[in-house]
């Protein structure tokens, strides 16, 4: 079972006896018509990708529907790491550098469909100040 191999065309998720292929970001379908089929309707998953920029190593994929709020997938990144919330903690878009959590009402299909297509993401935690 393997969740998240790469592949040419795209990324490969195991899931149960079969197995989807589909760019990061891309919405699967739970059935086995086309992703696209189900885009317009509300329906499908998006793929988050969460970088651990402290702990390093892979990303952490996170699946939720496109009426899931941002805030749910990073409450459920920091349940899976282990951690609390912090004040100073950064989690940002990858390609903008913008902190994907100012919004906790944004929906991801929102935030797919805008600044942050790709649905990646990075998290550093609150290193605190200089010791004095």
């Amino acid at each position: 079972m393997c969740l998240g191999c790469n592949s040419s065309r795209g990324e490969v998720i195991f899931t149960g006896d079969r197995s989807v292929t589909r760019r990061v970001g891309e919405m699967t379908s739970s059935t086995n018509a086309p992703a696209s089929a189900h885009s317009s309707e509300g329906h499908g998953r998006l793929i988050v990708k969460v970088y651990d920029e402290d702990a390093g190593g892979p990303p952490i994929t996170i699946e939720a529907g496109p009426g899931e709020k941002v805030s749910k997938v990073i409450a459920e990144f920091y349940e899976r790491i282990g951690a609390t919330p912090k004040p100073g903690d950064r989690v940002l878009c990858m390609a903008t550098g913008q902190p994907v959590n100012q919004d906790p009402n944004l929906h991801l299909k929102d935030l797919a469909a805008g600044p942050c297509s790709d649905l990646v993401f990075t998290y550093a935690k609150d290193t605190g100040g200089a010791c004095a």
